[in-house]
């Protein structure tokens, strides 16, 4: 999760709403398709392989299905140590916003680091990309910014 907010600029909540179906294990993509338009995502193999191994933890019944709208983030019940499972919709409890923000937070503590959120990490994500001088549309397009002047900020700094 912290690759994708880092590294790729998504947003708690686009996390939470990767289902398995966006997925595609085979060339180490992830695909949004949002508002007309379409971005994917390519992992590097690092970041791949901890998926892999993530979802091996998972037990096999409680498991997101390949190919599925199934989550891909599951929550976790810390008291029965298991995943969690909805059994209304027949498939595992999706792993909310709310609880990205908070786990991210809780590891922050745990590694002793400074206060650190998915909104810095996003914003660092979108100052690496200002930095390599993209074209300001194309970095628009990509973290979803609805204004041009969304990214005056991240100007200001390159240029300080």
């Amino acid at each position: 999760m912290v690759y994708l907010i880092r590294y790729k600029g998504l947003r708690p909540k686009e996390i939470s709403s990767i289902n398995m179906s966006m997925i595609n294990l085979a060339q180490s993509t992830i695909e949004f398709k949002q508002d007309g338009h379409r971005n994917i995502y390519k992992l590097s193999d690092e970041p791949l392989q901890h998926v892999l191994t993530y979802l091996k933890t998972i037990d096999p019944l409680k498991r997101p299905r390949y190919l599925s709208n199934d989550p891909l983030f599951i929550s976790f019940n810390n008291r029965s140590n298991d995943y969690q499972y909805d059994y209304a919709n027949e498939q595992p409890k999706r792993l909310s916003t709310r609880g990205i923000q908070e786990m991210m937070k809780d590891e922050v503590r745990l590694a002793g680091l400074r206060k650190l959120s998915a909104k810095h990490l996003r914003n660092s994500c979108i100052l690496d990309h200002v930095l390599s001088d993209r074209n300001d549309k194309e970095i628009q397009r990509y973290f979803h910014l609805s204004h041009p002047h969304s990214l005056h900020r991240y100007k200001v700094y390159k240029e300080s």
